[in-house]
Formats: C-alpha cells, sequence, structure tokens
C-alpha cells in the first residue's frame, strides 16, 4: 500500500513539473521573439517611408496623401516633435445606469519648425484619453506657412475672435484650423509653374506590387 501511494505521488510530482517547464519555455519564447518596439506598417504610404522611398515628410504633403500611422510622423520627426496637454475637461453622459463619468483630453504636437498636429480624445481614465490624444494629433500633423512677404518667420502671433473665448477646447481647435490654413494663401513665391510629377504610389509601383514579407 505504501509503494502504491509513493508511486501516485511521485506521478503527480512529475506531472506537475513537465507542465510547469512546459509553461516556461513557451512564454520565455514567445516573449523573446516578438519585439514590441519595430514598426510594420499595414499602409502602402508606411511601406514606401520604412524602405527610404520617401525623403521628407513635404512629399507627403505635397500630393496630399492622407496619413494613418503614426509611427509615420514619428519616422521623420522623430525626437523634434513635442507633444503638450492644452486642456483635460471632465464630460458626462446620462444613461439608463446614471451619470457616466468619461475625461476629454486636448494634446497639440509640434516640431517647432512649421509641422503642428492637434487631436482630441475622450476616455474613462485620464492618461488613455491623453495616449489617444497624441495618436490623432500627430495623425492630424500639418505643415505651417511661416514665412509671408518677406518675413522669415512668426515671432509672436495675435489673434482676433468673434463670440466668446472662455471655451478653450473650440478655441483651441479654430486656432489649430487658422495656422493650417496659411498655406491656403497664394503668395507671390508660389506663382511659379511647377512640372507635375508621379505621386509616390505611381513612381514605385513595382515595389509595392510586391508581397510584403
Amino acid at each position: 500500500m505504501s509503494e502504491e501511494r509513493g508511486g501516485f505521488g511521485r506521478g503527480r510530482g512529475r506531472g506537475r513539473g513537465d507542465r510547469g517547464r512546459g509553461r516556461g519555455r513557451g512564454r520565455g519564447r514567445g516573449r523573446g521573439d516578438r519585439d514590441e518596439n519595430v514598426w510594420t506598417p499595414v499602409t502602402k504610404l508606411g511601406r514606401l517611408v520604412k524602405e527610404g522611398k520617401i525623403g521628407s515628410i513635404e512629399e507627403i504633403f505635397l500630393f496630399s496623401i492622407p496619413v494613418k500611422e503614426a509611427e509615420i510622423v514619428d519616422y521623420f520627426l522623430k525626437d523634434k516633435l513635442q507633444d503638450e496637454v492644452m486642456k483635460i475637461m471632465p464630460v458626462q453622459k446620462q444613461s439608463s445606469a446614471g451619470q457616466r463619468t468619461r475625461f476629454k483630453a486636448f494634446v497639440a504636437v509640434g516640431d517647432g519648425a512649421g509641422h503642428i498636429g492637434l487631436g482630441v480624445k475622450c476616455s474613462s481614465e485620464v492618461a488613455t484619453a491623453i495616449r489617444g490624444a497624441i495618436l490623432s494629433a500627430k495623425l492630424n500633423v500639418a505643415p505651417v506657412r511661416r514665412g509671408y512677404w518677406g518675413r522669415k518667420g512668426i515671432d509672436d502671433c495675435y489673434t482676433s475672435s468673434r463670440g466668446h473665448t472662455r471655451t478653450m477646447g473650440n478655441f483651441i481647435k479654430a486656432l489649430f484650423y487658422a495656422l493650417r490654413n496659411t498655406y491656403g494663401y497664394l503668395e507671390p513665391d508660389l506663382w511659379k509653374e511647377n512640372a507635375l510629377t508621379a505621386t509616390p504610389f505611381q513612381e514605385h509601383t513595382d515595389f509595392l506590387s510586391k508581397k510584403q514579407i
């Protein structure tokens, strides 16, 4: 009887030990092979940017190509891009279970060299709202024309508004739209004719036709 009990006990011990070693090895290998910092593009524009087919972010703006990956902006602007939380406000929604409180974050990003973006995101947590707003701001990065009629830059900015400006969220949006529309002015240095070239998608058709491994 004692031998049977001993054998039963050793059997349980070996079974647990095998499972433990199997779990440890499986988890260790899986985490080691994966690198979360490696960017894997999912769009055609992202593939061209990662392979160095597009030299600057201005080429993207020139052909009005929509940016759907924040890593594209990080690739070109890198360490120059800075973000600032402009406003965090609670918003409430009435539901059948009562009032639901969430947080709305306004975040502006820019590199101080003619590129600015604004993002707005709502979430149940402040940190999640800020991260989402930063991601949205990077996707909304737009060029700002700083030189106008011979001026070399903008030292200060004066605004005039109609209505109320105490609603900071709407005021930030209006200011961002105004800066983004600076390229809508046809200045004398833009009067010269420029030859239209092929878009990056047309120029690198052969590369995009290959299957991504």
